[in-house]
């Protein structure tokens, strides 16, 4: 019974540390997109500002 009781408390500090882990990817994944609308964002200016340069 102890054998069951600590296989199920292993269990479950994996588990919360599996849900940390995934937190902390969801957050850096999150900052990553915010990173590249930025960059795309500026490209895309970059673009505007390019192709109107050459059409004068």
């Amino acid at each position: 019974c102890s054998a069951l009781a600590l296989r199920v408390e292993g269990l479950e500090n994996a588990k919360a540390a599996q849900q940390l882990e995934i937190v902390k990817l969801k957050a850096r994944v999150n900052k990553l997109e915010k990173i590249n609308k930025v960059k795309s964002s500026k490209l895309r200016r970059l673009k505007k500002v390019g192709t109107s340069q050459r059409v004068e």
